[in-house]
C-alpha cells in the first residue's frame, strides 16, 4: 500500500480553487486531475506523492496562467489613449484622485502625530 502524507498547505489551495470554482468537477478540470482523487483530497488533506505532483503542478500551471493574463492585461492598459475617455470621465478621474492624495495626506499626517506623542 502506497504511503500517504499529510499536506496542509496544498489543501488549503486545494480548497480555495474548489471555492473559487464552485465545484470539485470544475477544479478538478483546472487541476487535471480525477475528481474523486480531488474530492477525497480536499477531505482529508493526504494523498500520495504521485498525486500531490499532480496537484502541485496543476496549480502551479494556474498561477502561469494568472500571470499571462495580467500581462496581457497590462499591455492592454497600456495602448490607452486620452481620446477613449470623455472629459467628464476625465474630470471624475482627477476628482478620484485629487481625494485619494488628500487621504494619503491625512493618514500620514495623523501617523506623524501618533508617533511624535
Amino acid at each position: 500500500m502506497p504511503k500517504v502524507t499529510k499536506d496542509d498547505l496544498l489543501l488549503e489551495k486545494v480548497k480555495a480553487l474548489v471555492a473559487q470554482e464552485k465545484s470539485y468537477e470544475a477544479a478538478a478540470a483546472r487541476l487535471n486531475v480525477n475528481t474523486t482523487t480531488l474530492w477525497r483530497f480536499a477531505k482529508n488533506g493526504t494523498a500520495i506523492a504521485r498525486t500531490r505532483v499532480s496537484m502541485e503542478r496543476g496549480l502551479a500551471n494556474l498561477d502561469s496562467e494568472s500571470e499571462m493574463q495580467l500581462r496581457g492585461a497590462a499591455r492592454r492598459h497600456e495602448q490607452l489613449t486620452p481620446q477613449m475617455f470623455s472629459s467628464a470621465d476625465l474630470r471624475e478621474m482627477r476628482a478620484l484622485c485629487d481625494r485619494m492624495v488628500a487621504w494619503i495626506d491625512q493618514a500620514e499626517s495623523a501617523l506623524a502625530k501618533s508617533t511624535s506623542d
